[in-house]
């Protein structure tokens, strides 16, 4: 038979391997999460970088003209663009009558956001800034999310000008 000793080292060894389980299962879970967020994201960074990428490169080359396919994650409808900040860290731009009026909150405010991406008309947590970014119409320009959403971007000296069509005009 089992004497007090034991059966007491029994419940111990019970209580710490149920322990173990628990902390092993929490750390788990959490890897899981992460490793799904990470998932998650992956479209809007792999955007994120691919855009900052391009317009990094073509603003380096005064004249060159690269054609850009932007791959908007589907969770998203619309993709709008404003100029860069000025030097001083201004949004020095007159957005038309009809632009969304988040986006002329973030400009009054001069939030260093000029990419933005819309969900039912709201911009959230994928909009991004942009270094050396112009907009060849208006300072301003929204795309609906569709199969092949294409762009133009000229270097212009010092920065790169998005275009809807090539044959615009970055002046």
């Amino acid at each position: 038979m089992y004497n007090k000793a034991q059966v007491s080292s029994q419940i111990f060894t019970y209580i710490l391997a149920a322990i173990i389980i628990g902390i092993l299962f929490l750390v788990g879970y959490k890897a899981i999460v992460m490793i799904l967020d990470f998932i998650r994201n992956a479209p809007l960074n792999e955007l994120k970088l691919m855009v900052k990428g391009k317009v990094s490169q073509v603003a380096q080359s005064y004249g060159k003209i690269e054609k850009v396919e932007l791959n908007i994650p589907d969770e998203f409808n619309q993709i709008c663009f404003i100029d860069s900040l000025d030097s001083e860290g201004q949004h020095n731009i007159n957005l038309p009558n009809n632009a969304n009026i988040f986006i002329q909150d973030a400009v009054t405010q001069n939030v260093q956001t000029n990419v933005f991406l819309m969900k039912d008309g709201i911009y959230g947590e994928g909009s991004f800034y942009v270094k050396k970014l112009d907009i060849a119409t208006d300072d301003y320009l929204c795309l609906e999310n569709g199969d092949r959403l294409e762009v133009w971007l000229e270097g212009v000296g010092g920065s790169a000008c998005l275009m809807v069509d090539q044959s615009e005009s970055c002046d």
